[in-house]
């Protein structure tokens, strides 16, 4: 069990060194974090000025994005294929909705406004569900995978968990 924690944690120490494989550049996850709360931010911005169009943007970036966190930092640790497949079924489902979104939004870009607003209304609750399942899911992995770093004891202490989360 202690060999399999190390090599999460060095997973983990490589993705936020700088050695992470397939992400392409060095980024914290403090950064991902600030990233998507600013998202956040203009997201409900949009939302309450009822401005679909730049909600339904920033908030298809925002499961891009998370969705992207989850593939590259926590999918290579998961071992276990149950979980795996748990996990790749959870990812599918905000997967399909970000396509519904995509497809919503491309059927409506030529629609006249009067047809295209009650569409648009459905794509943004939509795609609120879906950020706030995935932000939790991709969150709560994290936290997970920050505890067993330091119940391993390859930490020293609470002090390092937010290097990982």
């Amino acid at each position: 069990m202690i060999v399999k924690l190390k090599s999460y944690y060095q997973k983990i120490v490589n993705w936020s060194s700088g050695r992470r494989g397939p992400m392409s550049q060095r980024v914290e996850l403090e950064e991902v974090n600030k990233r998507i709360r600013d998202m956040y931010e203009k997201y409900n911005e949009a939302l309450s000025n009822n401005n679909y169009d730049a909600a339904l943007e920033v908030g298809t970036r925002m499961v891009e994005e998370l969705l992207r966190i989850y593939e590259e930092i926590v999918m290579p640790v998961l071992t276990d294929p149950r979980v795996r497949e748990v996990a790749r079924e959870i990812l599918s489902f905000h997967e399909q909705m970000l396509a519904f979104v995509r497809g919503t939004r491309e059927a409506l870009r030529n629609m006249p406004v009067i047809y295209s607003f009650g569409a648009k209304e459905k794509a943004v609750e939509a795609l609120t569900s879906s950020i706030n399942g995935l932000f939790n899911f991709v969150l709560g992995s994290l936290v997970v995978l920050a505890e067993l770093r330091v119940s391993a004891g390859l930490g020293r202490g609470r002090a390092e968990v937010p290097g990982v989360i």
